[in-house]
Protein backbone atom coordinates (compact mmCIF):
# COMPACT_ATOMS: atom_id res chain seq x y z
CA UNK A 1 0.00 0.00 0.00
CA UNK A 2 0.65 3.65 0.03
CA UNK A 3 2.48 3.24 3.49
CA UNK A 4 5.07 0.59 1.81
CA UNK A 5 6.14 2.83 -0.90
CA UNK A 6 6.63 5.27 1.54
CA UNK A 7 8.56 3.38 3.95
CA UNK A 8 10.56 1.95 0.47
CA UNK A 9 11.51 5.10 -0.54
CA UNK A 10 12.38 6.46 2.94
CA UNK A 11 14.81 3.41 2.90
CA UNK A 12 16.21 4.04 -0.30
CA UNK A 13 17.13 7.92 0.09
CA UNK A 14 19.11 7.01 3.73
CA UNK A 15 21.85 5.58 1.99
CA UNK A 16 22.11 8.28 -0.83
CA UNK A 17 21.89 11.16 2.20
CA UNK A 18 24.90 9.68 3.61
CA UNK A 19 26.72 9.59 0.56
CA UNK A 20 26.06 12.74 0.11
CA UNK A 21 26.69 14.42 3.41
CA UNK A 22 30.31 12.48 3.45
CA UNK A 23 31.08 13.76 -0.11
CA UNK A 24 30.10 17.40 0.80
CA UNK A 25 32.07 17.12 4.35
CA UNK A 26 35.14 16.01 2.57
CA UNK A 27 34.95 19.49 -0.05
CA UNK A 28 34.24 21.66 2.85
CA UNK A 29 37.69 20.09 4.42
CA UNK A 30 39.54 20.41 1.61
CA UNK A 31 38.36 24.10 0.75
CA UNK A 32 39.06 24.87 4.81
CA UNK A 33 42.78 23.51 4.73
CA UNK A 34 44.13 26.68 6.36
CA UNK A 35 46.65 27.59 3.33
CA UNK A 36 47.02 24.28 2.09
CA UNK A 37 43.24 23.93 0.46
CA UNK A 38 41.81 25.09 -2.62
CA UNK A 39 44.34 28.09 -2.67
CA UNK A 40 44.78 27.99 -7.00
CA UNK A 41 42.22 28.71 -9.57
CA UNK A 42 41.91 25.56 -10.68
CA UNK A 43 41.11 23.95 -7.39
CA UNK A 44 38.37 26.73 -6.72
CA UNK A 45 36.74 25.82 -9.91
CA UNK A 46 37.43 21.87 -9.32
CA UNK A 47 35.70 22.80 -5.79
CA UNK A 48 32.72 24.30 -6.96
CA UNK A 49 31.72 22.05 -9.87
CA UNK A 50 32.25 19.08 -7.72
CA UNK A 51 29.87 20.16 -5.03
CA UNK A 52 27.28 21.25 -7.83
CA UNK A 53 27.84 17.47 -9.97
CA UNK A 54 27.61 15.51 -5.67
CA UNK A 55 23.81 17.50 -5.12
CA UNK A 56 22.83 17.19 -9.18
CA UNK A 57 23.93 13.06 -8.79
CA UNK A 58 22.25 12.73 -5.50
CA UNK A 59 19.22 14.18 -7.18
CA UNK A 60 19.21 12.51 -10.14
CA UNK A 61 19.08 8.88 -8.12
CA UNK A 62 16.19 10.20 -5.32
CA UNK A 63 14.32 10.55 -8.45
CA UNK A 64 14.90 6.83 -9.43
CA UNK A 65 13.64 5.33 -6.17
CA UNK A 66 10.18 7.68 -7.09
CA UNK A 67 10.53 8.63 -2.86
CA UNK A 68 9.07 11.92 -4.01
CA UNK A 69 5.50 9.76 -5.31
CA UNK A 70 3.96 8.60 -2.09
CA UNK A 71 3.07 12.16 -0.29
CA UNK A 72 0.22 11.86 0.97
CA UNK A 73 -2.52 12.54 -1.95
CA UNK A 74 -5.12 14.40 0.20
CA UNK A 75 -2.26 16.89 0.89
CA UNK A 76 -1.41 17.41 -2.56
CA UNK A 77 -5.00 17.67 -3.40
CA UNK A 78 -5.55 20.55 -1.20
CA UNK A 79 -2.02 22.11 -2.49
CA UNK A 80 -3.82 22.40 -5.96
CA UNK A 81 -6.95 23.40 -4.83
CA UNK A 82 -5.52 26.36 -3.16
CA UNK A 83 -3.56 27.04 -6.87
CA UNK A 84 -6.85 26.47 -8.76
CA UNK A 85 -9.05 28.88 -6.37
CA UNK A 86 -7.62 31.78 -8.32
CA UNK A 87 -9.39 31.48 -11.28
CA UNK A 88 -12.89 32.36 -9.02
CA UNK A 89 -12.18 36.23 -9.09
CA UNK A 90 -11.68 35.80 -13.20
CA UNK A 91 -14.84 33.88 -13.73
CA UNK A 92 -16.76 36.46 -11.93
CA UNK A 93 -15.16 39.17 -14.05
CA UNK A 94 -15.83 37.43 -17.30
CA UNK A 95 -19.74 37.54 -16.98
CA UNK A 96 -19.77 41.31 -15.84
CA UNK A 97 -17.83 41.69 -12.24
CA UNK A 98 -18.79 40.37 -8.70
CA UNK A 99 -21.65 42.55 -7.88
CA UNK A 100 -24.03 42.43 -11.06
CA UNK A 101 -22.94 39.50 -12.79
CA UNK A 102 -25.12 38.19 -16.11
CA UNK A 103 -27.60 35.49 -14.92
CA UNK A 104 -26.44 32.15 -17.09
CA UNK A 105 -29.44 29.60 -17.44
CA UNK A 106 -29.24 25.81 -19.00
CA UNK A 107 -31.24 23.34 -19.52
CA UNK A 108 -30.73 19.66 -19.60
CA UNK A 109 -31.02 17.98 -22.95
CA UNK A 110 -32.03 14.12 -23.92
CA UNK A 111 -29.18 12.15 -25.34
CA UNK A 112 -29.80 10.37 -28.60
CA UNK A 113 -27.85 7.39 -27.44
CA UNK A 114 -28.65 4.73 -24.38
CA UNK A 115 -25.31 5.18 -22.74
CA UNK A 116 -25.92 8.18 -21.09
CA UNK A 117 -25.78 9.23 -17.18
CA UNK A 118 -28.55 9.78 -15.20
CA UNK A 119 -29.55 13.63 -14.65
CA UNK A 120 -30.75 15.05 -11.45
CA UNK A 121 -34.63 14.64 -10.91
CA UNK A 122 -35.30 18.67 -10.26
CA UNK A 123 -32.49 20.57 -11.79
CA UNK A 124 -31.41 24.31 -11.06
CA UNK A 125 -30.52 24.67 -14.05
CA UNK A 126 -28.96 27.92 -12.91
CA UNK A 127 -25.08 28.98 -12.70
CA UNK A 128 -25.26 29.22 -9.18
CA UNK A 129 -26.67 25.35 -8.93
CA UNK A 130 -24.50 23.68 -11.61
CA UNK A 131 -22.00 22.11 -8.95
CA UNK A 132 -25.38 20.97 -7.09
CA UNK A 133 -26.59 19.49 -10.24
CA UNK A 134 -23.33 17.62 -11.21
CA UNK A 135 -22.94 16.06 -8.12
CA UNK A 136 -26.36 14.41 -8.76
CA UNK A 137 -25.27 13.25 -12.25
CA UNK A 138 -23.91 9.69 -12.33
CA UNK A 139 -21.75 8.92 -13.48
CA UNK A 140 -20.29 12.12 -12.72
CA UNK A 141 -19.75 12.99 -16.38
CA UNK A 142 -21.14 16.86 -18.15
CA UNK A 143 -20.84 18.09 -21.64
CA UNK A 144 -21.50 22.30 -22.10
CA UNK A 145 -22.61 23.08 -24.89
CA UNK A 146 -23.99 26.21 -26.97
CA UNK A 147 -23.59 28.28 -29.55
CA UNK A 148 -20.59 30.67 -30.18
CA UNK A 149 -20.34 32.88 -27.20
CA UNK A 150 -22.93 31.65 -25.36
CA UNK A 151 -21.04 31.27 -22.33
CA UNK A 152 -19.41 28.12 -22.26
CA UNK A 153 -16.13 28.87 -20.78
CA UNK A 154 -17.77 31.18 -18.43
CA UNK A 155 -19.88 28.46 -17.36
CA UNK A 156 -16.74 26.26 -16.72
CA UNK A 157 -14.64 28.54 -14.81
CA UNK A 158 -17.27 29.59 -12.76
CA UNK A 159 -18.16 25.53 -12.14
CA UNK A 160 -14.16 24.91 -11.20
CA UNK A 161 -14.81 27.99 -8.87
CA UNK A 162 -17.95 26.76 -6.95
CA UNK A 163 -16.84 22.98 -7.01
CA UNK A 164 -13.60 23.98 -5.80
CA UNK A 165 -14.69 25.93 -2.95
CA UNK A 166 -17.03 23.28 -1.43
CA UNK A 167 -14.53 20.39 -2.67
CA UNK A 168 -14.27 17.85 0.51
CA UNK A 169 -11.62 15.63 0.93
CA UNK A 170 -12.82 12.67 -0.85
CA UNK A 171 -13.55 14.49 -3.88
CA UNK A 172 -10.60 15.23 -6.97
CA UNK A 173 -9.60 19.35 -7.25
CA UNK A 174 -11.38 20.83 -10.83
CA UNK A 175 -8.79 21.86 -13.06
CA UNK A 176 -9.43 23.85 -15.88
CA UNK A 177 -7.48 22.51 -18.98
CA UNK A 178 -8.01 23.81 -22.78
CA UNK A 179 -7.92 21.50 -25.71
CA UNK A 180 -6.06 23.26 -28.11
CA UNK A 181 -2.70 21.38 -27.48
CA UNK A 182 -3.83 17.45 -27.15
CA UNK A 183 -1.31 15.89 -29.66
CA UNK A 184 -3.27 12.76 -31.89
CA UNK A 185 -0.81 10.70 -30.27
CA UNK A 186 -0.87 11.48 -26.84
CA UNK A 187 -2.34 9.53 -23.95
CA UNK A 188 -5.26 11.50 -22.10
CA UNK A 189 -3.38 11.11 -18.71
CA UNK A 190 -0.15 11.91 -19.68
CA UNK A 191 -1.63 15.43 -21.56
CA UNK A 192 -3.28 15.96 -18.25
CA UNK A 193 -0.33 15.48 -16.28
CA UNK A 194 1.53 18.02 -18.26
CA UNK A 195 -0.66 20.55 -18.19
CA UNK A 196 -0.62 19.94 -14.03
CA UNK A 197 2.72 20.60 -14.42
CA UNK A 198 3.14 23.22 -16.95
CA UNK A 199 0.02 25.37 -15.25
CA UNK A 200 -0.16 24.88 -11.75
CA UNK A 201 3.44 24.44 -10.69
CA UNK A 202 3.31 20.30 -9.70
CA UNK A 203 6.36 18.02 -10.11
CA UNK A 204 5.63 15.74 -12.47
CA UNK A 205 5.64 12.90 -9.68
CA UNK A 206 2.96 14.36 -8.14
CA UNK A 207 1.02 15.29 -10.98
CA UNK A 208 0.99 11.85 -12.10
CA UNK A 209 0.23 10.56 -8.53
CA UNK A 210 -2.82 12.98 -8.53
CA UNK A 211 -4.19 11.78 -11.42
CA UNK A 212 -3.60 8.14 -10.93
CA UNK A 213 -5.65 8.40 -7.50
CA UNK A 214 -8.34 10.03 -9.47
CA UNK A 215 -8.34 13.59 -7.39
CA UNK A 216 -8.03 15.73 -11.05
CA UNK A 217 -11.43 16.27 -12.38
CA UNK A 218 -10.94 17.24 -15.98
CA UNK A 219 -12.97 20.36 -17.31
CA UNK A 220 -11.95 20.27 -21.29
CA UNK A 221 -12.79 23.79 -22.50
CA UNK A 222 -12.99 23.92 -26.35
CA UNK A 223 -13.52 20.66 -27.81
CA UNK A 224 -15.20 22.72 -31.38
CA UNK A 225 -11.85 24.67 -31.57
CA UNK A 226 -9.74 21.60 -32.17
CA UNK A 227 -10.22 21.34 -36.50
CA UNK A 228 -10.06 23.72 -39.29
CA UNK A 229 -13.41 24.12 -40.80
CA UNK A 230 -13.91 20.85 -43.67
CA UNK A 231 -12.16 17.87 -41.84
CA UNK A 232 -13.64 14.80 -42.05
CA UNK A 233 -15.49 13.89 -38.78
CA UNK A 234 -14.12 10.51 -38.46
CA UNK A 235 -10.47 11.89 -38.98
CA UNK A 236 -10.95 15.33 -36.57
CA UNK A 237 -9.18 15.29 -33.10
CA UNK A 238 -12.19 16.35 -31.79
CA UNK A 239 -13.33 12.94 -32.66
CA UNK A 240 -10.36 11.00 -31.37
CA UNK A 241 -10.62 13.36 -27.92
CA UNK A 242 -14.79 11.85 -27.47
CA UNK A 243 -12.88 8.21 -28.08
CA UNK A 244 -10.48 8.96 -25.46
CA UNK A 245 -12.53 9.87 -22.98
CA UNK A 246 -14.93 7.29 -23.54
CA UNK A 247 -11.85 4.78 -22.38
CA UNK A 248 -10.99 7.12 -19.90
CA UNK A 249 -11.19 4.91 -16.56
CA UNK A 250 -10.75 5.30 -12.81
CA UNK A 251 -11.00 1.86 -11.66
CA UNK A 252 -13.77 0.09 -12.99
CA UNK A 253 -15.99 3.28 -13.54
CA UNK A 254 -15.83 5.82 -16.54
CA UNK A 255 -13.43 8.82 -14.88
CA UNK A 256 -15.51 11.97 -13.63
CA UNK A 257 -14.98 14.47 -16.61
CA UNK A 258 -16.46 18.09 -17.57
CA UNK A 259 -15.95 19.11 -21.56
CA UNK A 260 -17.49 22.17 -23.47
CA UNK A 261 -18.47 22.34 -27.23
CA UNK A 262 -20.45 24.31 -29.40
CA UNK A 263 -23.96 22.95 -30.17
CA UNK A 264 -23.85 21.91 -33.56
CA UNK A 265 -20.38 20.20 -34.05
CA UNK A 266 -21.85 17.75 -30.47
CA UNK A 267 -24.92 17.55 -32.59
CA UNK A 268 -23.01 16.22 -35.81
CA UNK A 269 -20.74 13.95 -33.01
CA UNK A 270 -23.33 12.61 -31.21
CA UNK A 271 -25.64 11.73 -34.73
CA UNK A 272 -22.36 10.03 -35.61
CA UNK A 273 -22.84 7.08 -32.95
CA UNK A 274 -19.56 8.06 -31.51
CA UNK A 275 -20.19 10.57 -28.84
CA UNK A 276 -18.74 10.47 -25.11
CA UNK A 277 -20.79 7.43 -23.37
CA UNK A 278 -21.93 7.97 -20.02
CA UNK A 279 -22.09 11.80 -19.54
CA UNK A 280 -25.56 14.33 -19.26
CA UNK A 281 -25.41 17.47 -21.36
CA UNK A 282 -26.25 20.74 -20.55
CA UNK A 283 -26.92 23.30 -22.92
CA UNK A 284 -26.67 26.61 -22.36
CA UNK A 285 -29.90 28.81 -22.97
CA UNK A 286 -29.95 32.28 -24.67
CA UNK A 287 -29.73 35.82 -22.67
CA UNK A 288 -33.65 36.81 -23.06
CA UNK A 289 -33.78 40.70 -23.48
CA UNK A 290 -35.20 40.88 -20.04
CA UNK A 291 -32.25 39.76 -18.52
CA UNK A 292 -30.35 42.23 -20.68
CA UNK A 293 -32.27 44.91 -19.51
CA UNK A 294 -32.11 43.94 -16.04
CA UNK A 295 -27.88 43.58 -16.16
CA UNK A 296 -27.72 46.71 -18.15
CA UNK A 297 -30.07 48.73 -15.55
CA UNK A 298 -27.95 47.47 -12.68
CA UNK A 299 -24.75 48.56 -14.38
CA UNK A 300 -22.89 51.70 -11.98
CA UNK A 301 -22.75 53.93 -15.46
CA UNK A 302 -26.40 53.33 -16.48
CA UNK A 303 -27.62 54.69 -13.35
CA UNK A 304 -25.07 58.01 -13.77
CA UNK A 305 -25.98 58.38 -17.09
CA UNK A 306 -29.50 57.37 -17.25
CA UNK A 307 -30.60 59.63 -20.58
CA UNK A 308 -27.84 57.80 -23.29
CA UNK A 309 -28.51 54.34 -21.50
CA UNK A 310 -32.66 54.64 -21.23
CA UNK A 311 -33.33 54.50 -25.43
CA UNK A 312 -31.39 51.38 -25.13
CA UNK A 313 -33.38 49.89 -22.09
CA UNK A 314 -36.29 51.12 -23.92
CA UNK A 315 -35.40 49.05 -27.62
CA UNK A 316 -34.92 46.11 -25.77
CA UNK A 317 -38.12 45.81 -23.87
CA UNK A 318 -40.41 47.05 -26.75
CA UNK A 319 -38.14 44.60 -29.23
CA UNK A 320 -37.14 41.54 -27.46
CA UNK A 321 -36.57 39.39 -30.47
CA UNK A 322 -35.10 42.81 -32.28
CA UNK A 323 -31.65 43.43 -34.10
CA UNK A 324 -29.85 44.91 -30.98
CA UNK A 325 -31.66 41.96 -28.48
CA UNK A 326 -30.46 39.44 -30.71
CA UNK A 327 -26.78 40.86 -30.79
CA UNK A 328 -26.74 40.86 -27.07
CA UNK A 329 -28.58 37.43 -26.58
CA UNK A 330 -24.76 35.75 -25.27
CA UNK A 331 -23.33 36.89 -22.05
CA UNK A 332 -19.81 37.32 -23.81
CA UNK A 333 -21.42 39.77 -26.23
CA UNK A 334 -23.60 41.54 -23.43
CA UNK A 335 -20.77 42.08 -20.91
CA UNK A 336 -18.55 43.64 -23.78
CA UNK A 337 -21.24 46.14 -24.82
CA UNK A 338 -21.38 47.34 -21.24
CA UNK A 339 -17.98 47.34 -21.35
CA UNK A 340 -17.50 49.11 -24.82
CA UNK A 341 -20.18 51.95 -23.35
CA UNK A 342 -18.96 52.59 -19.73
CA UNK A 343 -18.55 55.87 -18.61
CA UNK A 344 -17.68 58.01 -22.46
CA UNK A 345 -18.87 56.41 -25.38
CA UNK A 346 -22.56 56.40 -25.95
CA UNK A 347 -24.79 53.58 -26.41
CA UNK A 348 -27.77 54.86 -28.48
CA UNK A 349 -25.25 54.32 -31.42
CA UNK A 350 -26.13 51.37 -31.45
CA UNK A 351 -29.91 51.83 -31.87
CA UNK A 352 -29.02 52.93 -35.78
CA UNK A 353 -27.50 49.35 -36.67
CA UNK A 354 -29.58 47.53 -39.17
CA UNK A 355 -28.18 43.92 -38.85
CA UNK A 356 -26.01 42.06 -35.71
CA UNK A 357 -22.89 42.13 -38.10
CA UNK A 358 -23.17 46.13 -38.05
CA UNK A 359 -24.23 46.28 -34.23
CA UNK A 360 -20.74 44.22 -33.93
CA UNK A 361 -18.86 46.03 -35.54
CA UNK A 362 -19.63 48.96 -33.14
CA UNK A 363 -19.20 47.95 -30.28
CA UNK A 364 -16.02 46.33 -30.75
CA UNK A 365 -14.72 49.45 -32.51
CA UNK A 366 -15.47 50.75 -29.40
CA UNK A 367 -14.22 47.58 -27.04
CA UNK A 368 -10.56 47.99 -26.71
CA UNK A 369 -9.97 51.89 -26.01
CA UNK A 370 -12.56 51.80 -23.20
CA UNK A 371 -11.23 48.74 -21.56
CA UNK A 372 -8.03 50.31 -21.74
CA UNK A 373 -9.59 53.63 -19.79
CA UNK A 374 -11.21 51.02 -17.18
CA UNK A 375 -7.59 49.65 -16.48
CA UNK A 376 -6.53 53.75 -15.91
CA UNK A 377 -7.92 56.77 -16.06
CA UNK A 378 -4.57 57.82 -17.45
CA UNK A 379 -3.11 55.26 -19.25
CA UNK A 380 0.36 54.46 -20.01
CA UNK A 381 -0.40 52.87 -23.44
CA UNK A 382 -2.50 54.52 -26.25
CA UNK A 383 -5.32 51.91 -27.66
CA UNK A 384 -3.25 51.55 -30.61
CA UNK A 385 -0.48 50.47 -29.25
CA UNK A 386 -2.73 48.17 -27.20
CA UNK A 387 -4.56 46.53 -30.32
CA UNK A 388 -0.96 46.18 -32.05
CA UNK A 389 0.03 44.00 -28.85
CA UNK A 390 -2.99 41.82 -28.98
CA UNK A 391 -3.13 41.00 -32.65
CA UNK A 392 0.50 40.26 -32.46
CA UNK A 393 -0.88 37.60 -29.70
CA UNK A 394 -3.07 36.60 -31.58
CA UNK A 395 -0.54 35.86 -34.44
CA UNK A 396 1.32 33.44 -32.12
CA UNK A 397 -1.93 31.49 -31.12
CA UNK A 398 -2.35 31.18 -35.07
CA UNK A 399 1.30 30.24 -35.69
CA UNK A 400 0.75 27.49 -33.17
CA UNK A 401 -2.36 25.96 -35.04
CA UNK A 402 -4.17 23.02 -34.13
CA UNK A 403 -6.93 25.39 -32.44
CA UNK A 404 -4.36 26.92 -29.69
CA UNK A 405 -6.47 29.33 -28.10
CA UNK A 406 -4.26 29.45 -24.63
CA UNK A 407 -1.55 31.54 -24.05
CA UNK A 408 1.78 30.45 -22.09
CA UNK A 409 3.93 32.61 -20.39
CA UNK A 410 6.34 30.19 -20.96
CA UNK A 411 6.03 29.64 -24.83
CA UNK A 412 5.89 33.49 -24.83
CA UNK A 413 8.86 34.02 -24.08
CA UNK A 414 10.35 31.34 -26.28
CA UNK A 415 8.69 33.10 -29.08
CA UNK A 416 10.39 35.33 -32.13
CA UNK A 417 8.69 38.26 -30.64
CA UNK A 418 10.07 38.13 -27.56
CA UNK A 419 13.43 39.15 -28.14
CA UNK A 420 14.20 41.84 -25.04
CA UNK A 421 12.65 39.31 -22.07
CA UNK A 422 15.57 36.73 -23.88
CA UNK A 423 17.90 39.61 -23.66
CA UNK A 424 17.19 40.31 -20.40
CA UNK A 425 17.32 36.58 -18.88
CA UNK A 426 20.38 35.72 -20.62
CA UNK A 427 21.99 39.26 -19.36
CA UNK A 428 20.79 38.07 -15.85
CA UNK A 429 22.20 34.89 -15.87
CA UNK A 430 25.60 35.97 -17.23
CA UNK A 431 25.97 38.71 -14.61
CA UNK A 432 25.55 36.49 -11.77
CA UNK A 433 27.82 33.80 -13.16
CA UNK A 434 30.39 36.87 -13.28
CA UNK A 435 29.74 37.93 -10.32
CA UNK A 436 30.32 34.21 -8.66
CA UNK A 437 33.79 33.86 -10.73
CA UNK A 438 35.07 36.97 -9.59
CA UNK A 439 34.31 36.72 -5.93
CA UNK A 440 35.68 32.96 -6.45
CA UNK A 441 38.54 34.15 -7.62
CA UNK A 442 39.47 37.44 -6.46
CA UNK A 443 43.27 37.10 -6.66
CA UNK A 444 43.66 36.44 -10.09
CA UNK A 445 46.58 38.04 -11.57
CA UNK A 446 46.26 41.17 -13.28
CA UNK A 447 46.46 41.06 -17.43
CA UNK A 448 46.25 37.19 -17.10
CA UNK A 449 43.54 34.37 -16.85
CA UNK A 450 43.89 30.90 -15.77
CA UNK A 451 42.40 28.44 -17.93
CA UNK A 452 39.44 27.56 -15.49
CA UNK A 453 38.64 31.15 -16.10
CA UNK A 454 38.79 30.77 -19.83
CA UNK A 455 36.62 27.69 -20.02
CA UNK A 456 34.25 29.68 -17.36
CA UNK A 457 33.81 33.08 -20.02
CA UNK A 458 33.37 30.88 -22.74
CA UNK A 459 30.52 28.74 -21.00
CA UNK A 460 28.99 31.68 -19.83
CA UNK A 461 29.29 33.08 -23.72
CA UNK A 462 27.95 30.22 -25.31
CA UNK A 463 25.02 29.75 -22.32
CA UNK A 464 23.86 33.06 -23.43
CA UNK A 465 23.92 32.37 -27.01
CA UNK A 466 21.72 29.73 -26.58
CA UNK A 467 19.41 31.25 -24.12
CA UNK A 468 19.15 33.81 -27.26
CA UNK A 469 18.45 31.64 -29.70
CA UNK A 470 15.81 29.04 -28.53
CA UNK A 471 13.93 27.10 -31.53
CA UNK A 472 15.87 29.36 -34.15
CA UNK A 473 15.32 32.66 -32.90
CA UNK A 474 17.24 35.56 -35.13
CA UNK A 475 18.75 38.30 -32.63
CA UNK A 476 17.98 40.72 -36.20
CA UNK A 477 14.59 41.31 -36.83
CA UNK A 478 12.71 43.46 -34.68
CA UNK A 479 11.13 42.15 -31.74
CA UNK A 480 7.15 42.63 -31.33
CA UNK A 481 6.87 42.92 -28.22
CA UNK A 482 8.61 44.21 -25.43
CA UNK A 483 9.21 44.53 -22.29
CA UNK A 484 6.36 45.33 -19.37
CA UNK A 485 6.50 48.70 -17.73
CA UNK A 486 8.29 48.10 -14.04
CA UNK A 487 5.56 48.71 -11.79
CA UNK A 488 3.24 46.11 -14.26
CA UNK A 489 2.19 43.11 -12.36
CA UNK A 490 2.83 41.02 -14.95
CA UNK A 491 6.88 40.97 -13.12
CA UNK A 492 4.88 39.23 -10.56
CA UNK A 493 3.28 36.73 -12.28
CA UNK A 494 6.48 36.25 -13.82
CA UNK A 495 7.90 35.60 -10.83
CA UNK A 496 5.51 33.73 -9.50
CA UNK A 497 5.62 31.34 -12.23
CA UNK A 498 9.92 30.94 -12.25
CA UNK A 499 9.58 29.80 -9.09
CA UNK A 500 6.37 27.32 -9.25
CA UNK A 501 8.75 26.08 -12.26
CA UNK A 502 11.22 24.71 -9.49
CA UNK A 503 10.29 22.36 -7.35
CA UNK A 504 12.01 21.90 -3.79
CA UNK A 505 14.56 20.11 -5.07
CA UNK A 506 15.07 22.58 -7.79
CA UNK A 507 15.12 25.68 -5.64
CA UNK A 508 17.60 24.17 -3.32
CA UNK A 509 19.59 23.53 -6.40
CA UNK A 510 19.55 26.82 -7.64
CA UNK A 511 20.38 28.36 -3.86
CA UNK A 512 23.72 26.52 -3.99
CA UNK A 513 25.67 29.23 -5.72
CA UNK A 514 24.25 31.95 -3.75
CA UNK A 515 25.09 30.22 -1.04
CA UNK A 516 28.44 29.87 -1.68
CA UNK A 517 29.03 33.52 -2.78
CA UNK A 518 27.94 34.58 0.20
CA UNK A 519 29.86 32.48 2.35
CA UNK A 520 33.11 33.41 0.49
CA UNK A 521 32.46 36.93 0.69
CA UNK A 522 30.92 37.26 4.29
CA UNK A 523 32.72 34.09 6.41
CA UNK A 524 35.88 35.40 8.11
CA UNK A 525 39.22 34.16 6.82
CA UNK A 526 39.92 31.22 8.87
CA UNK A 527 36.38 29.43 7.83
CA UNK A 528 37.62 30.05 3.84
CA UNK A 529 35.83 33.42 2.99
CA UNK A 530 37.28 37.16 2.80
CA UNK A 531 35.49 38.74 5.89
CA UNK A 532 37.12 39.77 8.64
Amino acid sequence: GMKAKRQAGRRAWVPLTVVACVLLALCLTYALAFGEGAETLADRVALVMMVLTVLALVVSLRRGTGATAVEDGAVLAGRLGQTVESAELLSRRVIGGDRVPVRVTFSFRRSAHARSATRPLVPNGTLNGLVADYRAVRPRRLVITGEPGAGKSVLARAFVAEFNRGRTEAEPVPVLLPLGDWGRQEVFRDWVVRHLVRDYGSTRAHAAQLTDLGLVLPVLDGLDELDEPGVPLPDSRAQQVLDALTGYQSGLEPAPVVLTCRTDLYDVLEASGRPMLDAARVEIDPVEAQEAVRFLAMRQDAIHREGQWRPVLDELRAHPQGVLARSLSTPWRLVAMATAYEQVNDPRELLGARTEQETTDRMFARFIPASVRAVDEEPRHSPERVHAWLHQLALQLESRGGGANTLVLPELARSPGALWARVLYAVTVGFLALVTLRVFLPDAPQGSLGWGSVLLIVGITVMSLALLRPGGIRLLPHAAMGLPPWRSPLWAVAAKAAVRAHSRRGVLMLSVLPTLVLWRALAPEWLGGMGD
